[in-house]
């Protein structure tokens, strides 16, 4: 049996397992956590910055990524104050101006994180944009599983708006059939295969 701690959660106690990132406990315990960048088959990343939780201990509270803590006896969390829903929104709004996304339940969950009341009653919503590389999040889990397995074909390039993530290839040869990377994108924009969705420009 996974060795479990007890943490209070929105006031609730709940017996987590203490070697999984607070959000996979979260989410064993049925908590409904947002997250695009988090697969439990590797580690915390926290790039997307949706799973964010409030954390309530003797220095004050602070904001942290659930993907990136691990949870402790008597850990005291809060999963949606209004610092939360602000941050996540935040969050949401510069994720879903990189789509649209080929998978339309990412469409739906950035959207339900950013949609907010203003004092006049008009619905806040975000736009989607127009770029280049529109569909990829830059959550950064297919080079992470790439490296995992070995094969090192796709990295990163570029900074700020430029960054992008191309495939490093072996002149004359595909980058292989594992479809690893395909199978971990959160928004199917790596569906068709690697080489459709980042065109080789590099060479080993």
């Amino acid at each position: 049996m996974a060795p479990q701690v007890e943490i209070m959660v929105n006031g609730t106690p709940v017996q987590v397992n203490k070697d999984v990132p607070l959000l996979q406990g979260l989410r064993e315990q049925n908590f409904s956590i947002p997250s695009l960048c988090f697969n439990p088959v590797l580690t915390g990343n926290g790039s997307c910055g949706l799973c964010i939780v409030e954390v309530f201990q003797h220095d004050g509270p602070y904001l942290v990524h659930s993907c990136l803590l691990y949870p402790r006896q008597g850990l005291k969390i809060k999963t949606d104050t209004a610092r939360v829903k602000q941050v996540r929104r935040q969050a949401a709004q510069l994720l879903y101006s990189r789509g649209p996304f080929p998978k339309q339940e990412v469409n739906e969950l950035l959207l339900a994180l950013i949609q907010t009341e203003n004092k006049d009653g008009n619905t806040i919503t975000g736009e989607t944009g127009t770029g280049s590389f529109t569909g990829c999040l830059l959550c950064g889990l297919c080079v992470r599983i790439c490296q995992k397995i070995g094969r090192n074909r796709l990295t990163f390039v570029g900074r700020g708006k430029e960054m992008h993530v191309e495939l490093v290839s072996e002149r004359g040869e595909s980058c292989g059939s594992c479809r690893a990377c395909c199978r971990i994108c959160p928004t199917g924009y790596i569906a068709p295969s690697p080489q459709e969705a980042f065109p080789p420009k590099l060479y080993k």
